[in-house]
């Protein structure tokens, strides 16, 4: 060893003399002291690797030695290769890992390793900026520049060079730098703990740990510049590779750990802002921008700058208010790059610490403050544009945050960046209104910034770019800012600025000559007209909206155009009774009066019917009356009415391709006008002849559209359901409008069409929306690209056709409707499909309708159509039968028919034999869907044939049906084999023979009695039937497993869907344990097979488990049961519960002595399943199954409830209730509320004696369902209502809870305060003490909470008045069971609002409410 050592070190001073390549310097190097260079590199990258070389290294000096020459090279200030070699580092750290600490610390003070270190960062920063500099310019040349090649020169350079592109800074190089450099800081800094250098027994390892501290501890700004430099080449690296951020997050700790023992300096704070903030701040950037999840490395970088320049400064801003710490730190970052001023905010933001409840004190608001002020004042001024998103970003923190900005500084930001003369920031102004709209709310006559942004809104919407801006416009300024006005309670102040703002656009409109400005103004825009409608009532008074009324009254002759746009806005805004006694038709009045809407622009003409239109919905019968006579005497406006009635078309086209709205909003006008004027009034006549002449426009209008479809006609782009914010509207659009307005806003037009005498054209008309509606679906062969568009447009329209009551009560309306959906059962007659293809729209609108509205011919035509075709040869039309009778949806639709007794001509069992055969097609899709609608339509069908038996139709067919089956289980001898054999029936007969079998074995004695079957040969085809299933079980038991190890799939649903069938009968047929002992052993075997268990989507395996489970001979067995947790979400898994359920009870009774294990699956556990699901379910029918399901096991299985069960109820109700509840389909909210109260009454009657000490729990929950009976008010802020956030199934205000919903309630709340004995009575009670008076008791003691919620939220939201009524009875209730110390105390916990709230209701308690005696 010695020898090859010393030849290794005369090789290198050889080299050396030579001025040798560096890279052949560090072979000769590691040759030295034994190494391999490319073995010790790998073995220093693996810390374990490297541990165990070191213990087999046993120091003699070479190391200390070759680590004194290698620090030599890298402190040569004029040779940088050997600083930016990666392998020099490799080298570095293989080196000090096996020299003593102490040794290898007093080399580095020595040679200033710090120096080093950051020379080499320095170096490597450099070459980096260099290298993007040059590939800029590159990118910037021409490309005759860039393909011309550089000469070389011969001449061999003495000069070492670096290698490019494999261990230099160029491309791939820069990576594997920084790793060398990480590994040997790494380990540095974790040599400075104690427990680093615990090897040497005579040194203790703190001194050691002292020993390499002073190598890492330097000065401030040394410290700080290694720091920067690191972080700056940390983003360079995250440019180049994204996915090296995990790499970076791993590397900044040891050079954090530099930064903290750094040498105590009064100038840190300032070198760190210098050398380091820049890098830190823009690598944080990069971080979030790039919106990379490594949220270490994001809370590192955030802790850096809150330690080293926010909690500093705000430390000295505490000592000294006018301390320039804050300034000093972050003005050269923010002159360096604006961006970082909102990164600085919003850590200053996150650094302050929450005291208790309160997340800010004052002086923590005042700091904040402070720091926003500072930021800003280091902002560039001629960047413009950078500081005003830095601002938008910055006042979005204090959104987030929710932190208060004084006024002169947002306005100050205001005049200076949102509002100057040459550009407004609409992104920066919405901002502003966001946080505090006092900005444009308090006058300034200073600043005037009302009045300027009015202005510019204005002025904007007559520019060229305004469509592009006109929904940020709209949507972020100015609807906030009418919501402002409305808080602010100066709704009216808004009106009149809407008001001026409306004259100036159409003053500003003629002087530029826009006469054709198709884009709605700002102010003329509807989402103003639905905000107005959300805070109108709630906002003003009844004296303040007639104040409004008369003041457009007296601007109405002047400024018409603008009068009608807020009239339209009120008129679709009035609802309550109040409001509606004093406006009645005002607004009507001030529009046609003196002949003002004829004076209408035609940019507005169509508003004024919009008007009629709109308080026609809420106008009282007096007016109502008035209209009727000035529609009797043909004022001017009715008579324009009428005459558009008479005129051709009601799409009056505009550039050939767009339409106005004055169509459309007269047909609305004429509906609205029939439907409530209408039949029995004096103008009854008039009003028939004007609604038959629209409705005969709006079929020759629609007559044409399909053929426009067809003919790709440019009927527009325009989504139906999107924003419409045009003068102008697209014909498609305009169309479906039409027919929505007669379909759905005003269906007494539909019946009115109904009752029309001439050709059918009501009968086309909704033969051409049907066929629409057809060519709409996603299964409907259609290419067209506006019905792509709009698929859910016309279906939506004839869904809540369906659905109305109006249409359901009117039998001329349902015919119709039935025959064109019957006559239509597949698309060939539409001539936007033609194709023989089922009509699955049709089915889908049949089943939406109730059974009732059914007739027995629409029955009977239901039962006769899509059955199978017999034809020998396949057809088209016989596959396009099978495919239709097997179709899932036309199955459902025969099960709802059979719901009613139904029987058609010619009905056998050979239809349903027919049935089964088309299901057992491998080609059918779905087909364990189609098998389980089969089994429930056959069950329907015996159902109905054995209610009366004694008829001559029924015993016709059940005989024919016993025969029939019969026939399919008589055996017949074999041709290969001398023995009797049955005939291979698929899995859908086996399902029919079952059904069959099943209810007629339970009629057995009335089939005896009737003579149709005796019930010996019932029993003996039942036998028949178990023989064959036993027979063919191993078979498919063999099938499956051969199965389960190929590679093909296909033929195997068959044999799963066989087995269920299979087993699902001989459970129904009773099979015992003995005759299923052949079969069990090669079942078992088979459910052990994981690829069986996860092969089918069936859930064959579970069922099977089941079964097994269900039919075991081995009692104590419980590895079935115990691996049975079905998923409650299926039927499936509902099935598998069940069945698991019957199994582990069957145990219990035949082993009831014998001790049960701790997995056993019981009905408590089932229980808890359940009660986890219910508020994790994702549709109406599931959530009532479940809680249906809960409330059963309640009320009849109480003993196997356990306490967990209760609470687990309670508590499940209260998130159902809660802001995390399920997002359930608002439409059914009053069946979801009653189910839960349900679920919470069978709690108290058949549970109550579990519910002591468990008060709080039922308190929670009556909160929770309290707060569903009230609506929230617009805007509302309070701390109430934020904590009761209504569930998403109650978010629609369209569907809140009613007088029934609260009836509910209040039962509730009589059941806790007044219970009955029964409830509250143990067996073995104590007579002589009242069970009901405790019980009493204990509900004040907690209902007092109840009724104390109910007081506030009184105040702070809206209860209808007859919720109000039934809420009484319940409220009395309560305040029966208090005491008068007890009703001071609630007294005393309410405010001076909620004190008048409670002293009313206590007044009426005891006029009304409080029983006196006799």
């Amino acid at each position: 060893m010695a020898s090859k050592s010393r030849t290794a070190q005369e090789q290198l001073a050889e080299l050396e003399k030579a001025s040798a390549p560096f890279a052949d310097q560090l072979v000769e190097a590691a040759k030295f002291i034994g190494e391999d260079l490319d073995t010790l590199m790998s073995c220093s990258e693996d810390a374990t690797k490297t541990e165990k070389s070191l213990k087999s290294t046993i120091y003699h000096g070479r190391e200390e030695w070759l680590l004194r020459w290698l620090l030599k090279k890298l402190q040569a200030p004029k040779d940088e290769v050997p600083r930016q070699q990666p392998s020099s580092w490799w080298l570095f750290l293989y080196l000090i890992r096996a020299i003593p600490l102490p040794i290898v610390a007093r080399l580095l003070i020595e040679k200033k390793f710090m120096a080093i270190l950051r020379q080499t960062l320095d170096e490597a920063h450099k070459r980096t900026k260099l290298k993007a500099t040059t590939d800029e310019k590159l990118s910037q040349s021409s490309p005759e520049e860039i393909k011309q090649p550089s000469k070389k020169s011969k001449k061999r350079k003495r000069s070492p060079e670096l290698i490019q592109g494999i261990d230099g800074t160029e491309e791939g190089g820069l990576k594997p730098l920084l790793e060398s450099i990480h590994a040997t800081l790494q380990f540095m800094v974790q040599s400075t703990s104690p427990a680093a250098g615990a090897s040497d027994e005579e040194t203790s390892s703190s001194f050691l740990a002292e020993y390499m501290k002073t190598v890492t501890r330097t000065s401030a700004q040394e410290s700080a510049e290694i720091l920067g430099l690191w972080l700056s080449l940390s983003v360079e690296i995250l440019k180049a590779r994204e996915n090296s951020i995990k790499d970076i997050a791993f590397w900044i700790s040891p050079f954090i750990e530099i930064w903290q023992v750094r040498a105590a300096d009064e100038s840190g704070l300032v070198m760190f802002s210098l050398h380091t903030t820049q890098s830190l701040l823009q690598l944080l950037r990069a971080v979030k921008k790039r919106h990379l999840t490594v949220p270490d490395l994001k809370a590192q970088l955030e802790q850096l700058i809150a330690r080293n320049i926010m909690i500093p400064a705000k430390l000295a801003n505490m000592e000294d208010s006018h301390a320039v710490l804050l300034e000093t730190l972050t003005r050269i970052p923010v002159i360096q790059e604006t961006a970082n001023a909102p990164v600085l905010f919003d850590v200053a933001i996150r650094s302050i610490q929450s005291h208790g409840s309160r997340w800010r004190r004052p002086q923590d608001d005042a700091w904040l403050q402070t720091v926003f002020t500072t930021l800003h004042k280091a902002f560039v001024p001629e960047r413009h544009e950078a500081n005003s998103k830095a601002l938008c970003s910055m006042l979005h923190s204090a959104i987030k945050f929710k932190v208060d900005l004084d006024l002169p500084t947002l306005s100050n930001i205001t005049s200076q960046y949102a509002l100057t003369e040459d550009r407004t920031d609409w992104t920066l102004l919405a901002a502003l209104i966001q946080l505090d709209a006092n900005v444009f709310l308090i006058p300034d006559v200073k600043l005037d910034l009302l009045n300027k942004l009015l202005t510019k809104v204005t002025k904007a919407s007559i520019q060229t770019d305004w469509a592009d801006i006109a929904d940020q416009i709209v949507l972020d300024v100015c609807v906030p800012l009418m919501t402002e006005f409305s808080k602010a309670r100066d709704l009216s102040g808004f009106i009149r600025h809407w008001f001026a703002q409306l004259v100036e656009f159409e003053r500003l409109r003629q002087e530029t000559r826009l006469f054709s400005m198709k884009l709605f103004s700002a102010w003329e825009d509807d989402a103003l007209q639905e905000e107005l409608g959300k805070l109108l009532e709630p906002s003003l008074t009844a004296q303040q909206i007639t104040q409004i009324l008369n003041w457009l009254a007296s601007e109405a002759t002047e400024h018409p155009n603008a009068v009608s746009v807020i009239l339209q806005a009120i008129s679709g805004s009035i609802s309550q009774e109040e409001v509606v006694d004093i406006v009645n038709i005002r607004l009507c009045t001030i529009m046609f009066e003196n002949g003002r809407w004829e004076k209408l622009d035609v940019r507005y003409s169509w508003r004024c019917w919009k008007i009629i239109s709109q308080s026609l919905q809420w106008v009282m019968p007096p007016g109502i009356d008035e209209l009727a006579s000035l529609l009797e005497e043909q004022a001017k406006p009715f008579k324009a009415l009428m005459n558009k009635a008479c005129s051709g078309t009601l799409l009056d086209t505009y550039g050939g391709n767009t339409v106005s709205l004055d169509g459309l909003e007269m047909l609305r006008c004429g509906c609205a006008l029939w439907s409530t004027v209408g039949i029995g009034s004096q103008s009854e006549g008039t009003l028939r002849s004007m609604m038959f002449r629209f409705i005969m426009l709006l079929y020759r209008d629609l007559k044409t559209f399909p053929q426009d479809l067809l003919a790709d006609t440019d009927l527009g782009l325009t989504a139906c359901s999107s924003r419409q914010n045009t003068l102008y509207r697209d014909i498609g659009w305009t169309v479906w409008s039409l027919v929505r307005c007669i379909f759905v806003e005003y269906p007494k037009a539909l019946e009115f069409a109904s009752d029309m005498k001439g050709e059918d054209e009501f009968g086309q008309l909704l033969q051409i929306v049907f066929w629409l509606c057809s060519a709409s679906t996603r299964d409907a062969d259609n290419k067209i690209g506006w019905l792509q568009l709009n698929s859910e447009a016309f279906p939506d329209i004839w869904m809540f056709t369906l659905q109305s009551d109006m249409v359901l009560n009117c039998p001329a309306i349902i015919e119709k409707i039935m025959d064109i959906m019957l006559a239509d059962d597949s698309n060939i007659k539409n001539p936007l499909i033609k194709s023989p293809s089922l009509n699955i729209f049709a089915i889908q609108s049949l089943l939406e309708l109730p059974l009732e509205i059914f007739s027995k011919k629409n029955r009977e035509c239901i039962m006769t159509k899509w059955t199978p075709v017999h034809e020998e040869s396949s057809t088209e039309k016989a596959d396009e039968s099978k495919l239709a009778a097997a179709e899932p949806a036309v199955l459902s639709l025969k099960i709802k028919i059979m719901h009613r007794p139904t029987f058609y001509e010619d009905m056998s069992f050979q239809h349903l034999a027919n049935l089964a055969n088309v299901l057992a097609d491998p080609e059918i899709d779905s087909p364990d869907v189609s098998l389980k609608l089969f089994k429930e339509l056959a069950r329907q069908t015996f159902s109905q044939m054995t209610e009366n038996m004694d008829q001559s139709r029924s015993k016709a067919y059940i005989g024919s049906a016993l025969g029939d089956i019969k026939k399919e289980l008589s055996p017949h001898e074999s041709k290969t084999e001398k023995r009797l054999s049955y005939s291979k029936l698929s899995y859908s007969m086996i399902a029919l023979i079952d059904v069959a079998l099943s209810i007629l074995r339970d009629k057995a004695a009335s089939l005896n009695d009737l003579d149709i079957i005796s019930s010996s040969k019932l029993r003996k085809l039942s036998n028949a039937f178990k023989e064959y299933l036993l027979s063919h079980l191993e078979i498919l038991v063999g099938k499956l497993a051969k199965g389960s190890s190929s590679k093909r799939k296909s033929g195997r649903a068959g044999y799963h869907l066989a087995l269920i069938c299979a087993i699902d009968a001989l459970s129904a047929l009773g099979a015992t344990s003995s005759e299923l002992a052949a079969f069990t052993d090669k079942a078992k075997l088979l459910t052990s097979s994981g690829s069986f268990m996860n092969d089918s989507s069936f859930h064959t395996g579970r069922k099977l488990e089941a079964f097994l489970a269900a039919h075991s001979t081995e009692s104590g067995d419980t590895n079935f049961a115990a691996q049975l947790k079905g998923d409650i979400s299926t039927v499936d898994g509902r099935l598998s519960i069940l069945e698991t359920t019957q199994a582990a009870t069957a145990d219990v009774r035949k082993s009831s002595e014998e001790e049960t294990d701790e997995n056993d699956f019981d009905l408590s556990m089932a229980y808890s399943i359940l009660c986890s699901h219910l508020w994790k379910a994702t549709g109406l029918r599931q959530f009532c199954l479940i809680s249906e399901t809960m409330e059963l096991m309640l009320q009849t299985k109480g003993r196997s409830m356990t306490q967990w069960n209760i609470d687990n109820t309670l508590g499940s109700i209260t998130i159902m209730c809660s802001r995390n509840g399920p997002k359930i389909n608002p439409n059914r909210a009053g069946t979801i509320y009653l189910h839960l109260c349900h679920l919470m009454q069978a709690v108290l009657t058949s549970h109550r004696l579990k519910l002591e000490g468990h008060f709080h729990l039922v308190v929670q929950v009556m909160q929770t369902l309290l707060r569903c009976l009230f609506t929230p008010l617009p805007h509302s802020a309070s701390k109430t209502t934020k904590f009761l956030v209504p569930p998403p199934w109650l978010s629609s205000p369209k569907h809140q809870l009613t007088a029934k919903h609260a009836e509910a309630y209040t039962r509730l709340v009589t059941m806790i305060c007044d219970p009955t004995v029964s409830s509250v009575t143990r067996s073995g009670h104590n007579r002589l003490n009242s069970a009901t008076a405790k019980a009493k008791g204990m509900a004040a003691q907690h209902m007092q909470f109840a009724l104390t919620t109910y007081v506030k939220l009184q105040l702070e939201m809206r209860m209808l008045p007859e919720i109000r009524e039934k809420m009484i009875p319940g409220l009395y209730a309560i305040l029966d069971t208090t005491t008068p110390e007890m009703r001071r105390m609630i007294n005393d916990g309410l405010d001076a609002s909620g004190r008048a709230v409670f002293v009313s209701l206590y007044r009426d308690y005891m006029k009304f409410g409080k029983w006196k005696g006799s």
